[in-house]
């Protein structure tokens, strides 16, 4: 009749208290070495001798792993991440792996296991008595195990339909700038959009994947770095990371006047504003041409006034602005002006 490998181990353990509580009595005697060696040295034989019995049984842990998974669908996250395996063996070799544990990963293909569909979906199984042969044989390549066993008896997997669709990439990134530099574009992404496959229910409501949130300081020159990708664990995606690309520029500071023009302004009425042009500063980049007045519109928008009970001063918009320009100011905000009718 086999015996249970924790009997035995308990066994050990007593021995060894009684083995200390022996050498507490004993620590006063000069003779205590010479029989802590005797005792320490029949004790190595006893549980060699206790270890070399090959009728122990126990259970061990044997690690799986579900690979060749059909590109049309998608493993269900699974509770089987290994099979427990009721063995019989020599005791050396049971401690060897409790030690060790040198037993290597089991692939297991999805695509021979058979497939059912009940209420739930589509799923596959597989009768694990079917892997004794091999895992018997793998047991026995480094032991002298031998299987007993083998729990649970089937593997189940839930199979998901795999969707795709392709979402923009949109960058979690913060910069400041060097003096006397700026930003001379937009930040450039490449790729800018990606290809995620996933469960129909995430992917209907993923309408972006976010980049990680990152942050640079005091830039003064172009950078191109890679960043990686926010992804949940149900998604895949056709990239990891994205090349990102922030171009930077030295910049001067300069200003143009520019007139004041009146729009909404009924016909046969003319405006007069005091005074008549605001300064507009704008800070452009060292390799681009500075602006003319051409270039902004200053402008008081009477179609949003009540003309019967204007104010005793007027609020100038800047409607236009060209591209390449940054920190836009114009002063004076607000002036006096006069309306009158046109001479004929």
């Amino acid at each position: 009749m086999p015996f249970s490998m924790n009997s035995t181990i308990t066994n050990i353990i007593a021995f060894f208290r009684f083995l200390a509580k022996r050498i507490l009595q004993l620590r006063y005697n000069k003779d205590v070495f010479i029989f802590i060696g005797f005792f320490f040295l029949a004790s190595c034989f006893w549980v060699l001798n206790a270890l070399r019995k090959d009728n122990f049984t126990n259970e061990l842990k044997y690690p799986i792993r579900f690979t060749n998974v059909d590109d049309h669908w998608i493993l269900e996250e699974s509770n089987f991440n290994e099979l427990t395996l009721t063995v019989k063996a020599d005791g050396l070799d049971l401690l060897r792996y409790h030690f060790l544990n040198k037993i290597e990963v089991k692939n297991i293909d999805v695509s021979k296991m058979k497939r059912f569909t009940n209420s739930s979906g589509i799923g596959a199984y597989a009768v694990t008595k079917d892997y004794m042969r091999i895992i018997a044989s793998q047991l026995r390549a480094n032991s002298n195990m031998e299987l007993l066993k083998i729990s649970p008896d089937t593997l189940y997997l839930s199979l998901i339909e795999k969707n795709t669709k392709k979402v923009p990439v949109v960058p979690q990134v913060t910069v400041s700038f060097n003096k006397l530099c700026q930003l001379s574009d937009r930040l450039i992404l490449d790729p800018d959009s990606v290809i995620i496959s996933g469960p129909q229910s995430f992917i209907d409501s993923t309408h972006s994947v976010l980049t990680s949130v990152v942050s640079f300081t005091e830039l003064k020159d172009t950078l191109v770095t890679t960043i990686p990708l926010l992804l949940s664990k149900d998604v895949s995606c056709s990239f990891k990371k994205v090349k990102l690309t922030i171009p930077v520029e030295h910049f001067t500071e300069s200003f143009t006047m520019v007139p004041v023009i009146g729009h909404g302004l009924a016909d046969g009425w003319l405006l007069k504003t005091f005074p008549s042009e605001v300064k507009v500063s704008y800070r452009v980049g060292l390799t681009r041409n500075l602006y003319t007045s051409s270039d902004f519109n200053a402008i008081i928008d009477f179609s949003s006034l009540d003309m019967s009970n204007l104010p005793p001063r007027l609020k100038i918009t800047l409607n236009h602005i060209p591209k390449g320009v940054s920190s836009v100011t114009y002063s004076p905000v607000f002036v006096e002006y006069l309306i009158e009718k046109n001479k004929p």
